[in-house]
């Protein structure tokens, strides 16, 4: 741009065109390009059959999560009732709907009890991450909304069937996942279970209209498609701090390259509990050969859940969310490496992204060849669209994305081995760009090859410079 501006007409026009042309062809570029057409082809299929009003939603649980919704959707124009039997949590999640500004504030209706959900068009539960809990909060919101009043769950990871089979009809019960902060995120995981009506999912997917997010129809499995992929991410950032690395590093490594936040200040901002609560229901049934990093299990334990314990994987001063090193985070990462016998050495940025990157679009490829993003025009705009926004990729930012190549994974040992649960359809290449279109991924031969002779026997290449030399 400054050159345009800047330079003599001859001399702009001699550098505009190829700088023009490096521009189209960077990886940046292409990112953009492949998330456009992935965001578009999700919106496509985001539309539902039949809009449908919502004036009104309940909201359940006033945590985190549950202030964070009521703030979207009063931030929206909605009207909304938040209800938890915390009077404290319903005075703190006021709060937070207010630095929106009076309007929003108007709007909010607060209460202990759930019979004053009676009026609402749409329910979110977003109580604690515990099946017993949450299909108890369901089944007694069954009972006290009006009949076919869609119920939707915020759950992270739990079975969104086995949730509505606490439910007599079970076609209004599907998954509601807002990415944290809710009010902020742009993408909202739509999780259809086996039985969900299309009534309740229009309902749905008008409430993200409303919202202004962008609605991603999913299927259901543990984590669904964001978590899922996500947890794929945050394993291998902890197996790095586990081998030597420290989670500050591992963040500053992961935002050169274009993560908005580093993966542990994510995890201290949405509380270390969710996901522990998670592998805890994996204990039974976790393969014993499977690498299982320990500090962040020892980080739970010791009460450090986050933000919202004033420590994490990084300290908080009173009021403020700037992640600081704390010695105490180094203790514990030193316990849990002495008991796995670990040695630690000394890890960089490049293995760091390459070993985070790789494990990531791994998990990709395999929630795409699994059909956890069921429907046509759905399965290849879901996972690129979710891991983006979930993992915090910038548009233009190189990433993870699938591919027609093999996946390496690399082991602590830094040899590379093929992932033996890539073959066929989910095996994925892992590069930068991050996504690039359907076009783009095919390999060019012949006539379509960038360095294939054209007219009068010369390549792309040099008749860009033949051109350029015209200028």
């Amino acid at each position: 741009l400054a050159a345009a501006a800047l330079a003599p007409r001859r001399p702009r026009c001699a550098t505009s065109a190829p700088r023009f042309t490096r521009l189209r062809r960077s990886p940046a570029a292409a990112a953009q390009r492949h998330l456009f057409f992935a965001r578009t082809a999700a919106a496509r299929a985001g539309r539902p059959d039949r809009e449908h009003p919502v004036r009104t939603v309940g909201v359940i649980g006033a945590g985190t999560m549950g202030a964070g919704i009521a703030r979207a959707f009063a931030g929206a124009g909605v009207d909304v009732v938040l209800v938890d039997r915390d009077s404290a949590a319903l005075e703190r999640a006021r709060d937070q709907v207010g630095r929106d500004g009076a309007e929003s504030v108007a709007r909010l209706r607060t209460g202990t009890g759930l019979d004053a959900l009676a009026a609402a068009d749409l329910v979110v539960e977003a109580v604690v991450e515990d099946h017993d809990v949450k299909t108890a909060v369901l089944a007694e919101a069954a009972g006290v909304v009006r009949s076919g009043v869609p119920l939707a769950t915020n759950t992270s990871y739990l079975d969104v069937d086995a949730l509505g089979a606490a439910v007599a009809d079970r076609g209004r019960v599907l998954g509601m996942h807002f990415l944290a902060p809710a009010h902020r995120t742009p993408v909202l995981e739509v999780v259809r279970g086996a039985e969900t009506s299309a009534h309740a999912l229009d309902h749905v997917l008008s409430a993200a209209r409303l919202l202004g997010k962008l609605p991603v129809i999913v299927g259901v499995c543990d984590g669904f498609a964001g978590n899922r992929v996500f947890s794929a991410y945050r394993r291998q950032c902890e197996l790095l701090v586990e081998e030597g690395a420290g989670p500050r590093e591992v963040d500053d490594a992961l935002l050169a390259v274009g993560v908005a936040m580093g993966p542990f200040a994510v995890a201290d901002m949405s509380g270390l509990d969710v996901a522990w609560r998670a592998r805890r229901r994996r204990d039974a049934t976790r393969d014993p050969r499977e690498r299982y990093p320990q500090v962040a299990d020892r980080l739970v334990e010791n009460g450090r859940l986050g933000q919202k314990t004033g420590g994490g994987w990084y300290a908080y001063a009173d009021g403020d969310r700037i992640p600081l090193d704390d010695p105490e985070v180094a203790r514990i990462i030193a316990d849990a490496r002495a008991s796995a016998g670990t040695t630690p050495r000394r890890i960089g940025p490049d293995e760091i992204v390459d070993r985070v990157l790789t494990a990531t679009a791994n998990e990709a490829a395999l929630v795409l060849a699994e059909g956890i993003a069921p429907g046509p025009g759905t399965s290849t705009c879901c996972s690129p669209v979710v891991t983006a926004s979930r993992s915090g990729w910038v548009d233009r930012a190189t990433g993870p994305r699938p591919g027609p190549r093999r996946s390496w994974l690399r082991h602590s040992s830094g040899s590379p081995t093929p992932s033996d649960r890539c073959s066929g359809s989910a095996t994925l290449r892992c590069c930068a760009p991050s996504m690039r279109s359907a076009d783009e991924r095919q390999p060019r031969t012949g006539a379509d090859h960038p360095d294939h002779p054209g007219p009068g026997g010369t390549s792309a290449p040099a008749r860009e410079r033949r051109d350029r030399g015209r200028l």
